[in-house]
């Protein structure tokens, strides 16, 4: 009987080791990855996860079917989108200033004399 509980007992607290480990992953990857919560789970306990943005400033993934769909974060830590296409046709001319006190082909050919 006790070499049965010498064999069991390490294999037990490993065991316990790998499911505090476990659970330590898994609330680390819901504070970096946000939290996911069902579209159902998100109508239930809306007060909780509002508070849960507010407080903790968390984002929060809300899925329909398993798709995301929607995100909750905090106000203050919107980040600018760009919106619509980038015009490059504004940023003609930004350069001039620079090369007005320079004699370009002079400066050409000290460039091109430096790779021959």
């Amino acid at each position: 009987m006790q070499a049965i509980q010498k064999k069991v007992l390490p294999y037990t607290g490993i065991m316990i080791i790998m499911i505090i480990l476990i659970n330590i992953i898994i609330i680390i990857g819901e504070d970096f990855m946000g939290r996911s919560v069902s579209a159902v789970e998100a109508r239930q306990k809306l007060g909780e996860l509002l508070s849960r943005v507010a407080l903790r400033q968390e984002e929060i993934i809300i899925e329909r079917a398993g798709k995301k769909i929607a995100r909750l974060s905090p106000i203050g830590n919107e980040s600018p989108k760009p919106k619509g296409k980038l015009d490059f046709r504004k940023a003609a001319g930004l350069g001039k200033e620079i090369w007005k006190e320079i004699d370009v082909d002079a400066y050409l050919r000290q460039e091109r004399d430096q790779w021959v």
